[in-house]
């Protein structure tokens, strides 16, 4: 069998304002146009090919991964506002 890509379900490009860094792979964005009045207006979108540590959940349980932080603040300083 022969590699097929597979299809994109929604829109491949978002152009935007990074305005929230959910965890080290995934951000939130005000698309252009849009005014910011409630949640449902951002996008929340996950960096390809990205696996960044996991901050902890005390609901469950769960400690940070090493660097969770340290790669979640990284990413703040290179993309929100952008």
């Amino acid at each position: 069998k022969e590699y097929a890509p597979p299809q994109l379900a929604g829109a491949s490009e978002i152009y935007g304002t990074v305005i929230e860094v959910l965890t080290g792979d995934t951000l939130s964005i005000l698309p252009n146009g849009e005014a910011y009045d409630n949640e449902d207006k951002l996008k929340k979108v996950s960096l390809a090919s990205i696996r960044a540590p996991r901050v902890g959940n005390e609901k469950l349980g769960r400690s940070d991964e090493p660097f969770a932080h340290e790669c979640k603040d990284r990413l703040k300083i290179l993309s929100v506002g952008k």
